[in-house]
């Protein structure tokens, strides 16, 4: 049946019984049962734990969901000696997604989320306040931060200032600015796709930088603290080797072109997130949503 198929190709997909390892070093997976994390000993940011938390094939907003795939949420952890737990949503496209609110408050719950990093495009085309409004009530009243993606901008002035207006009751949104959010300092570039991103480093000492995408203006060694970013989806249809992949569809982001689609960059400074939504085709194969979490 296509159900069980699906569900098959996403248990190979997420299998987390072995270590792996990325750029020469081990990497931590973890099988237990729930969402469940072993107190290994671990060190640096490619120390990393993941957990599927969800399975199915089901039609989401705006399409179908190929192999379950758009659906498969999976949970990852890094410890990066942040001293509080930041879970990070990105690239969320709510008028494009098969990955529910309530969905994501339960994940939120599970992880003991302390802040939350929003990593820009809310949207893909349409701005759904409704929609919005589910998704922040999600966030159970943590503190928030955000920073905005180039579908943001995309969605046109009116759409943008409503959008902005409609997250700073509740969220802090910063642009090319720093804000001390939940006990984390946190410097939030501006959309780099859309060339809005400060071309220069905070200019102050901050525990995490957020932007929606890693093709910063800056080199991320300048920064002085870990980058978490996302706009690659991990590439969304991973049908292809990472590098054509690339150049068909990402042609103008340096990292991707060099087939750094998601997980750590080689240098270990940026994560990029596959993220939560769909953008332009509403699927996502072999590229499962993600919230990543760290500590």
């Amino acid at each position: 049946a296509p159900g069980d198929g699906g569900a098959a190709a996403a248990r190979r997909l997420v299998r987390m019984d072995a270590p792996r390892r990325r750029g020469g070093r081990a990497v931590a997976g973890a099988a237990a049962g729930g969402i469940a994390y072993p107190d290994r000993p671990q060190s640096g940011p490619e120390a990393t734990a993941r957990k599927s938390v969800g399975r199915g094939v089901g039609r989401g907003h705006g399409g179908w969901n190929v192999f379950g795939s758009a659906r498969d949420l999976e949970v990852t952890r890094h410890r990066i000696g942040l001293g509080r737990r930041v879970a990070l949503l990105t690239d969320l496209h709510l008028d494009r997604t098969a990955v529910e609110a309530d969905r994501v408050a339960t994940v939120l719950d599970e992880v003991g989320a302390e802040v939350v990093a929003l990593g820009g495009d809310f949207f893909d085309h349409r701005y759904l306040p409704e929609r919005l409004d589910a998704w922040l009530k999600a966030l159970g009243g943590r503190p928030a931060v955000a920073v905005l993606g180039n579908h943001d901008y995309r969605l046109g002035e009116g759409a943008l200032a409503a959008l902005v207006a409609r997250l700073e009751p509740r969220v802090a949104v910063l642009r090319n600015a720093a804000a001390t959010v939940g006990g984390v300092r946190v410097f939030g570039y501006d959309d780099p796709v859309t060339e809005r991103a400060l071309a220069a480093p905070p200019g102050e000492a901050v525990d995490l930088v957020l932007a929606h995408s890693p093709d910063l203006p800056v080199p991320l060694a300048a920064l002085g603290a870990p980058v978490l970013c996302g706009h690659y989806h991990g590439g969304q249809v991973r049908v292809l080797p990472p590098r054509l992949l690339a150049r068909l569809v990402l042609r103008h982001e340096p990292l991707a072109l060099r087939g750094v689609l998601s997980g750590w960059t080689p240098d270990g400074l940026a994560y990029i997130s596959r993220g939560l939504g769909m953008s332009h085709a509403a699927v996502r194969l072999f590229a499962p949503p993600e919230i990543a979490v760290f500590d």
